[in-house]
């Protein structure tokens, strides 16, 4: 292979790395659950609708990654973020934009919130305790899941869900601060 070629090709992986990467580190935050950049996390002060932050498309819809933790405990992630088509008490399911669609098992120890964040002393605070319920979402709310996964089994750990018109405004208002 001649130096050029060769050049070419590591410059290009490494444009290529990097892209991954970003996308890759918008959901490695989603999945350790105090994203930056959305409630429960800040980045730089600003506030960002409840999701996976993307890379340099936009915003994430889903994805599932294999994580190590601090105590060396290797588990998988899955996060979505979309419409919920079912829900019931013990599950819900989120179909993405772009036509994925995953089911998670609620159990007792999965945080439901319900409604857009109040912004109106700053951010939300991400020490507030949620007292929803996953009977308070409905199909057709905006949701945003993060979960783990054990064999063919998704579990939620975090729910988020609004209505369309709540996610609605929470975009508009992310587009005028980022425009501003």
């Amino acid at each position: 292979m001649s130096r050029t070629r060769t050049i070419t090709l590591t410059i290009g992986s490494l444009a290529a790395g990097a892209v991954l990467a970003t996308g890759i580190t918008g959901m490695a935050m989603a999945a350790d659950g105090t994203p930056s950049g959305t409630p429960g996390g800040s980045h730089a002060g600003r506030q960002h609708m409840p999701g996976m932050r993307g890379g340099p498309g936009g915003q994430a819809l889903h994805g599932e990654l294999v994580v190590k933790a601090a105590d060396g405990t290797i588990s998988t992630v899955r996060t979505i973020h979309g419409t919920v088509t079912a829900v019931s008490s013990s599950s819900i399911t989120v179909k993405a934009d772009d036509g994925y669609s995953s089911t998670f098992d609620v159990t007792a120890t999965t945080e439901v919130r319900v409604g857009a964040p109040d912004f109106t002393q700053g951010r939300p605070d991400p020490s507030a305790v949620s007292t929803d319920a996953i009977t308070d979402v409905s199909v057709g709310d905006v949701a945003h899941v993060d979960g783990t996964v054990a064999g063919s089994t998704a579990t939620a750990t975090k729910v988020h869900a609004m209505t369309a018109a709540e996610a609605a405004a929470m975009d508009q208002q992310r587009q005028q601060h980022m425009a501003g």
